[in-house]
């Protein structure tokens, strides 16, 4: 059987932390793809971001996926989302190798 997930969440990087964090606290199955490419990652640190400023991004980010792995309504994929395929709310991945990631109902 193919795991079925409410939402998906293309990137983790701030904005799709920050989304999937909703989503889990909420309680909907949610996969968070992400490849660990993140555009800010080589910057020195975090300018503007309260609580978070001067933090490096790559540290920035694993407080967040560790954060997020206490939902258990939350999994984490690393790839990289090429297309979506589907309609009506019946969708499916397809990752960067070709393959598909299995059967997603929105």
């Amino acid at each position: 059987m193919k795991p079925i997930w409410e939402c998906a969440v293309i990137g983790g990087g701030a904005a799709g932390l920050s989304g999937a964090l909703v989503l889990g606290r909420a309680r909907k199955r949610t996969l968070v793809v992400d490849s660990g490419r993140q555009s800010n990652l080589p910057a020195h640190g975090i300018g503007g971001l309260l609580g978070h400023d001067g933090r490096k991004p790559a540290d920035f980010y694993q407080l967040g996926i560790e954060e997020l792995k206490q939902y258990p309504s939350i999994d984490f994929l690393e790839e990289t989302v090429e297309e979506v395929i589907g309609s009506d709310g019946d969708f499916s991945l397809v990752f960067s190798d070709g393959s598909m990631g299995g059967s997603y109902d929105a």
